[in-house]
């Protein structure tokens, strides 16, 4: 046998007995618990809140902040309006440290900081299982200026204002109101989808942007205020929906 070929099969053989320990210390270290995953000690914080009319939410997560350059991660703020008596924010456990809320009048203002300066990488929590989440009862206007947004359920009668930018997605699920005033930019893409129901949807879409409606059927009327030449609106749908659409709209 050629002498590299043994050499070959001493590695293969080494590797395999080290791996095989390696196992054993490890499973014995698992059952003794000297090894935990923070993942599982993640709550749920429930905080308070004042009564609001308008929320502005910058989801950016800045790792460094520079003269010339920035880097960030953008966290999920859900929303859900309609659904509770009372303003709560829903966070979980180990956000709480870097999470940032305050009120200017009716207006509440949520971001990430730290003693008012960007987070630094050893502040960095990663995301759980456990959402931002944001209810309320009723509200008039929502901003997103950074970071991104689910709206998971809006019910309310007086109409409602969007505001989305900033190059992310943007899902809007559950929505049930008599007029909802959504305004786009920053090449930011909107996707309304089939169980919302909208009876006046005034539009104004900037640079860039894209709205996609998955049941235009549940869209009574669409009022176009202000677009870009650049946006884009889709309609989507079954055939014989969009047939009804179309037909509604001749």
């Amino acid at each position: 046998m050629k002498k590299s070929n043994k050499l070959l099969i001493v590695l293969f053989l080494f590797i395999t007995v080290t791996l095989f320990f390696f196992n054993v210390l490890l499973n014995e270290q698992l059952k003794a618990g000297n090894f935990q995953n923070d993942y599982y000690k993640v709550s749920v914080k429930t905080v308070t809140l004042k009564p609001i009319r308008h929320v502005v939410y910058d989801g950016r997560v800045f790792l460094h902040q520079g003269q010339y350059s920035s880097s960030w991660t953008d966290r999920v703020l859900y929303l859900s309006v309609g659904e509770r008596k009372g303003y709560e924010l829903e966070m979980p456990s180990t956000a709480a440290q870097i999470l940032s809320y305050s009120y200017h009048g009716d207006t509440l203002f949520i971001d990430f900081s730290k003693g008012g300066q960007p987070l630094g990488r050893v502040d960095y929590v990663p995301e759980s299982s456990i959402p931002l989440h944001l209810f309320a009862p009723a509200l008039s206007s929502v901003s997103s200026i950074g970071g991104t947004m689910n709206v998971s359920g809006v019910k309310q009668e007086e109409p409602m204002a969007l505001y989305l930018n900033h190059s992310q997605n943007f899902l809007l699920v559950g929505l049930q109101l008599s007029t909802l005033q959504l305004h786009t930019d920053s090449n930011a893409s909107v996707r309304i989808v089939d169980n919302s129901y909208v009876d006046t949807l005034a539009l104004t879409m900037g640079k860039g942007t894209k709205l996609t409606v998955n049941a235009p059927g549940h869209i009574n009327t669409i009022q176009p205020v202000q677009l870009d030449s650049t946006a884009r609106i889709s309609m989507e749908g079954k055939a014989n929906d969009m047939k009804t659409y179309l037909q509604k709209t001749q």
